[in-house]
């Protein structure tokens, strides 16, 4: 079924793809209008500068007018707030037609404009007027009858308007391809998305169409048939960075070729060093640095994560990732050592303090050293309650139970709708034997998380508890426990 509704996340994901696969910058108008079309919002305000400077250039360049008009279209659509910037589009995309009024370029500028108003009826009907006048049809015609209606769902419909977009000469596939994946991933998972895909792509060869397939297969399993795409892929063009980076990571997480990955993400880094932003340079290090774990170069691994942190300092998924990946490995002292490293370099902060005390805690059982990195993490961060669970958790395992339970209570006074604080003060108040205490902390916590009376049921530290018709009320009274025993019951 196709579902409009997801159609401009998905188009945007893929347009994002096409940065890696346009090639090389140059001064051709052609190339700067795919750049225009496939950048990101953080590059339009670049590319209004290059599209300015060349109609300043060429002032009667209808092309230049209409790539403008476009770029101030998503400009507003950043902030529609803006109306001045809309009266510019439309302004630039009258010009292109008044320069030339046989050229369809100003005119699928316009329907563009009439489309954003929210006039999307008489934008399909401007273009069916230009046709009557004798205006012939491009391909930018197709391409923008198929966008304007998307939103009212017919995704065949719209793919054919696309497929007779790209019948027309001088079809720009980089432009007009990611947003027939985007219509084919909406309607199509598995194996029916990559036959989709196959026909498609015999029919109007793209690297987008091999990049979808490629991730398609991976997301099957089907590991080496993606290795072969992306191989075939970097054997036409070396340099497209999308495949490889891909390449690279299923053959260290996938294939069992670390070695061979760490090789071909150096090589990335070396041919790309001054193209890749900021944010995929930390991908690919973090990334190198997975592969090393794969090899057990712990010295290199640690190396390429340090590197990494260096760049995106405030990354959350490379954090994240640098987790789960020695987790993975089942090397939690090869973490800490890194995880220290990186809180006494100038990268530390709160949540690698947060991290380093979890695994010394939990995987190492070094509570105290946990209880000062928790500090530090407290220290940078005060406000996050999460960070005084972790440390009240560090004094619970070392038996410190009135200095954790001082810990859950600050946790609970920086997020009172925390189900879990209160829980581990019911927990270590049942162990410092004051029940009442323990029952009513337990009480509150079921109320925010009814789940946890079924966790309190098996939990030791209620142990002593179990005989008190207190307790029971307390558990009995929970919607989840008398769920479950009706369904015991039944």
């Amino acid at each position: 079924m196709f579902n409009p509704s997801k159609l401009w996340t998905s188009i945007i994901a893929a347009l994002a793809t096409q940065v890696a696969l346009a090639g090389p910058v140059t001064g051709n108008i052609r190339e700067l209008e795919v750049r225009v079309w496939t950048a990101e919002d953080s590059q339009i305000p670049g590319l209004e500068k290059e599209v300015t400077q060349l109609l300043q250039v060429d002032p009667r360049s209808v092309a230049a007018h209409q790539l403008l008009s476009h770029v101030f279209v998503r400009l507003f659509t950043r902030d529609p707030s803006d109306i001045y910037i809309l009266r510019q589009a439309a302004d630039l995309a009258q010009q292109a037609v008044d320069l030339a009024p046989s050229d369809p370029a100003g005119y699928a500028a316009l329907a563009d404009i009439l489309d954003l108003m929210g006039n999307t009826e008489g934008a399909v009907k401007l273009l069916s007027q230009a046709e009557a006048k004798g205006i012939k049809p491009n391909w930018r015609f197709a391409f923008t009858r198929a966008r304007l209606i998307a939103d009212n769902g017919g995704g065949e419909k719209v793919l054919g308007l696309l497929r007779q977009a790209l019948r027309q000469p001088g079809a720009e596939t980089r432009i007009i391809v990611p947003y027939i994946v985007a219509i084919l991933q909406s309607d199509d998972t598995g194996r029916q998305l990559i036959t989709k895909l196959d026909q498609w792509n015999k029919s109007f060869p793209s690297p987008l169409f091999d990049l979808t397939l490629a991730i398609t297969y991976t997301e099957l399993g089907e590991f080496q048939k993606a290795h072969h795409i992306y191989n075939h892929m970097l054997s036409s063009n070396e340099s497209n960075t999308e495949a490889e980076i891909n390449n690279a990571i299923i053959m260290y997480r996938d294939l069992n070729q670390p070695k061979k990955a760490g090789v071909l993400l150096e090589s990335v880094l070396a041919k790309h060093k001054d193209e890749l932003s900021s944010n995929l340079r930390a991908t690919i290090t973090g990334h190198l640095g997975a592969a090393y774990v794969r090899q057990s170069d712990w010295e290199q691994a640690k190396k390429s994560f340090v590197t990494a942190m260096a760049v995106e300092k405030e990354n959350q998924n490379l954090i994240d990732f640098i987790g789960r990946t020695y987790k993975q490995a089942n090397a939690p002292a090869k973490l800490a050592l890194l995880l220290t490293e990186l809180n006494n370099g100038p990268n530390g902060h709160g949540i690698l303090h947060a991290m380093l005390g979890e695994t010394l805690s939990e995987k190492l059982h070094r509570h105290d050293e946990a209880v000062h990195a928790y500090t530090d993490a407290i220290i940078l961060d005060p406000n996050r309650s999460d960070f005084y669970t972790g440390m009240g958790l560090a004094l619970y395992r070392k038996k410190s139970y009135s200095a954790a339970l001082k810990v859950f209570v600050t946790a609970a006074e920086l997020d009172p709708n925390d189900p879990i604080s209160r829980y581990n003060q019911a927990c270590v108040l049942a162990l410092l034997g004051r029940s009442d205490e323990s029952l009513n902390s337990l009480a509150e916590a079921i109320t925010l998380d009814p789940r946890l009376a079924a966790t309190a049921k098996l939990d030791h530290d209620f142990s002593g508890l179990n005989s008190s018709a207190k307790f029971r009320r307390v558990l009995q009274d929970s919607p989840a426990i008398r769920g479950l025993e009706f369904e015991l019951a039944h």
